[in-house]
């Protein structure tokens, strides 16, 4: 990573089939990893996608940035999720490295996708009161 300005951390375990252990090594453990590997390269910044499933089912809509973030308990990705920003957090207050945190959401239907079959265009709709 020496000589890079800017990493872009887009990967994360999701699917309810996925061990639980696989998930939190993935999306926490992954994250810590490779922020003491950028802090160590003296990467410029790092930018990491997080999820608006860190707010779980907010009883406050439109749902922002100021939410407060309720989890559902026993979603192991929106739990780990969270631990991953709060571990970003930990390095913003440490002053080790520069980082971007946006929260993205379901992007596309895939016609074939048995995960999800009702979708969740409408979910993402009234969450954020399009």
């Amino acid at each position: 990573m020496i000589g890079v300005d800017t990493l872009f951390h887009f990967a994360a375990a999701f699917r309810k089939e996925v061990p639980r252990q696989e998930i939190w090594d993935t999306n926490v453990r992954g994250i810590e990893n490779l922020l003491d590997a950028a802090a160590r390269a003296e990467v410029g910044r790092f930018v990491h996608c997080s999820s608006t499933s860190v707010y779980g089912l907010s009883p406050r809509t439109p749902t922002t940035e100021d939410s407060q973030f309720v989890p559902i308990r026993g979603d192991f990705y929106q739990e780990s999720k969270l631990a991953a920003e709060r571990a970003i957090a930990r390095y913003l207050s440490k002053d080790r490295l520069a980082v971007t945190i946006f929260r993205t959401t379901a992007a596309y239907q895939d016609p074939s996708n048995t995960y999800d079959p009702g979708g969740r265009i409408g979910q993402l709709m009234i969450r954020f009161n399009w």
